[in-house]
């Protein structure tokens, strides 16, 4: 249970979970475009794709991303400025 735990504890964050659907429709973008679209300093990013990175090895795999991309769609969340 602990290893599900660490695993999904950084998929809490609605930033995050933006940085993933952005990932997951846009493909190869730069930090720093992913930075100016989501509204984030480059520093503050970094430490996003830092803290997802370990996610992302571990089921990076095409249908994982794209179930975990689905889960957040902005236009569901209008009170949610990311």
């Amino acid at each position: 249970m602990k290893n599900l735990e660490r695993l999904l504890k950084p998929l809490a964050n609605r930033r995050r979970l933006a940085v993933l659907h952005e990932l997951k429709y846009r493909g190869d973008v730069t930090v720093g475009e992913l930075a100016a679209d989501l509204k984030l300093s480059i520093q503050a990013m970094s430490r996003h794709l830092q803290k997802l990175s370990h996610v992302y090895y571990r089921i990076g795999t095409t249908r994982a991303l794209s179930t975990l991309s689905h889960l957040f769609n902005p236009k569901a969340f209008c009170t949610c400025h990311y």
